[in-house]
């Protein structure tokens, strides 16, 4: 029988947040018509995310910047959710917003990562923070979408709901299929800067995990050694 030491699964920082990030990713959609269902599903792996940062020791600059980030980043959430905000709000509003989250995302990727490529030592932390890292990156490209789509309009083009986007559901989900290099063809990039946004990220898609399991071996074979 397997037992689970609850105590343990909680000091792991990236436990938490890697289980809260699959929940959100896959209750994400099925909630995006329930607002404080979608608002509490997102909230965790917000708070969570301050957690992590917390714990990976930044100087007291950077994380009092990320927190602020943290702090708008909620509250956009929160205003969305009540629908506090103009009926039709400014195409640099949203731009803003979205760019906003695109630093909160970003800040995690660049320490996470910085922190698995320093460590000595192969551990289910190290692996772990590789899955969260893999996560953030397929999040922080939909938001650039995003962005793409809200700068420039049909930016991207769908096969279903007469060729238009229907919210950041349909972004996260082209992110995730370009990024695993699926390319399932229902949404594709319809301008040349989308194309290009749209290949580096299954660049990087093909090449984070290579060179992240590359390193993981070198530290196992050190280990062993």
């Amino acid at each position: 029988m397997i037992k689970i030491n609850l105590a343990r699964f909680a000091e792991n920082k990236y436990n938490q947040l890697l289980l809260a990030m699959m929940l959100a990713f896959l209750g994400g959609p099925l909630t995006e018509n329930a607002s404080l269902a979608s608002f509490i599903i997102f909230l965790i792996p917000l708070l969570l995310l301050v957690r992590v940062i917390r714990a990976l020791q930044p100087d007291r600059k950077t994380f009092r910047i990320y927190l602020g980030l943290a702090s708008w980043t909620l509250m956009l959430m929160f205003l969305s959710t009540l629908q506090i905000v103009p009926s039709e709000p400014s195409m640099q509003m949203i731009a803003l917003s979205r760019f906003v989250i695109l630093v909160f995302l970003g800040v995690p990727v660049y320490l996470i990562t910085l922190e698995i490529f320093q460590s000595e030592r192969v551990t289910v932390d190290t692996i772990k923070g590789g899955i969260c890292v893999y996560f953030l990156i397929g999040m922080f490209w939909a938001n650039l979408y995003a962005i793409t789509e809200i700068l420039v309009p049909k930016s991207f083009n769908t096969s279903s709901n007469l060729g238009k986007i229907d919210g950041l559901s349909d972004l996260i989900y082209f992110s995730f299929t370009t990024l695993t290099t699926t390319g399932y063809g229902d949404i594709a990039p319809g301008t040349a800067f989308a194309k290009v946004l749209a290949n580096f990220e299954s660049i990087i898609g093909v090449m984070y995990p290579t060179i992240f399991i590359a390193r993981l071996i070198g530290l196992y074979g050190k280990q062993k050694g």
